[in-house]
């Protein structure tokens, strides 16, 4: 509980900087280096006292991260010799910093550095398509944004490195780099974790018969060592001492399923879940099939990136705040393209990434250490409220998302029929 209510309390301090840098347009002072250097230390100086006073750990999942890079260390490999939901080269990343330093400290350095990597990348890409004063607005809204501070520098999630992998896809794109485009797309799927496949299916939708051999290719490179290790490349398990948690049988808080399993015997809710995602994800297809050519590439990868992970957070059983965590670039890109935008609109944003990043840690929680101290109905008296307004906020950002791309679609037509 004391992670929770920490974590909540340096979100609060990340939101109170960013209002005020954002009222007294401080921020447009501020140099790439200056954000990188606030975001490093604001995390560090926090890890710190994590690190050396509480177990040298935070997360639960970073006691994973370091058994499964202690097995990979010991020649076991990944999805052969233990479950893993991370690509084949994830444990393989972390294994360099953590040989060299046998502490967790290290897994959460390198996954942190490439997150900032990564937010430079989308730094210098919007510097690109918009401008300097809109770049400097996007650091000092992912800087300081809650959700990134609480689950990706707070915590030092996996997303960490999505982030990097999305960046790279995001600097190519607006650099038209296609090779880096390639690299990056299958870094994303092989180094991290398979719902990378929401920035890689709006990529392929948009690329050419040449673009997209190219892209097989890298997948075929990227596969050659997992295949020949005889790996099964992907997981859906996630390995412990203990044994093994199959993540695809678990319904997970911050979405609709997980309310209606605790009121329901139907043992389909599972089969339910998967075949609204596919639906959400075909409709989803179609819909950004058809006007894939009438806005430009950055956009459409943006818009097709957000709209998949909403797909995905408001479908399926396994959900987790990490996938908002990982569009988060995506979704201030798309604020700032806005015409009329505001102060409102980014109020709204902040508050919506303070809200929901603290439901599976709250749960995980209450189930392990407090179940026997806070009855069942009256925990969930008090969270299925909570969970009820997630859900219905994704809802509302799914459905502004969409209106949106529809606004810039017609924004786009209506300039060419002009000119």
């Amino acid at each position: 509980m004391v992670v929770i209510i920490s974590k909540f309390l340096i979100s609060i301090f990340g939101l109170l900087v960013g209002y005020i840098l954002l009222k007294n347009k401080k921020f447009k002072d501020f140099e790439l280096y200056q954000f990188v250097i606030y975001g490093f230390l604001t995390r560090w100086i926090i890890l710190s006292v994590w690190f050396f006073f509480f177990e040298g750990r935070v997360s639960g999942d970073l006691y994973a991260y370091e058994l499964h890079v202690s097995w990979v260390l010991e020649g076991k490999i990944p999805n052969r010799d233990f479950s893993t939901p991370y690509g084949f080269y994830f444990n393989y990343l972390l294994s360099i910093p953590y040989y060299l330093f046998k502490n967790p400290i290290a897994i959460m350095l390198i996954l942190q550095l490439f997150e900032l990597f990564g937010f430079c990348l989308f730094f210098l890409s919007i510097k690109k398509l918009l401008s300097i004063n809109r770049a400097k607005l996007f650091a000092m809204l992912y800087i300081t944004n809650p959700l990134v501070i609480g689950w990706l520098a707070f915590d030092g999630q996996d997303e960490a490195l999505m982030i990097f992998a999305f960046g790279g896809i995001f600097y190519s794109i607006s650099h038209s780099s296609r090779l880096l485009n390639s690299f990056f797309s299958s870094f994303s799927l092989f180094a991290v974790k398979i719902t990378a496949l929401a920035a890689i299916l709006p990529i392929v939708m948009v690329s050419n018969r040449k673009e997209i051999l190219r892209i097989i290719l890298f997948f075929l490179l990227f596969l050659l060592i997992p295949i020949i290790l005889n790996s099964k490349v992907f997981g859906f398990g996630f390995e412990w001492k203990h044994g093994v948690d199959d993540l695809t049988a678990y319904f997970f808080p911050g979405n609709i399923w997980f309310l209606i399993d605790k009121f329901s015997l139907n043992q389909n809710l599972l089969l339910y879940s998967r075949f609204l995602t596919l639906v959400l994800f075909l409709i989803i297809s179609l819909f950004l099939f058809k006007f894939k050519n009438k806005i430009s590439k950055p956009i459409f990868i943006s818009f097709g990136v957000c709209l998949f992970t909403f797909s995905f957070q408001i479908g399926s059983s396994y959900v987790s705040p990490g996938f908002i965590a990982t569009v988060i670039p995506f979704l201030i890109f798309l604020l700032l393209i806005n015409n009329i935008l505001n102060d409102k609109h980014i109020y709204f944003f902040n508050l919506y990434s303070l809200l929901i990043p603290f439901d599976l840690a709250t749960y995980l929680i209450w189930e392990k250490n407090y179940k026997n101290v806070l009855s069942e109905d009256l925990f969930y008296l008090i969270f299925y409220p909570y969970e009820i307004l997630i859900i219905c906020l994704n809802v509302i950002i799914y459905i502004i998302l969409i209106k949106f791309f529809l606004k810039i679609v017609d924004r786009h037509i209506s300039i060419k029929l002009k000119y």
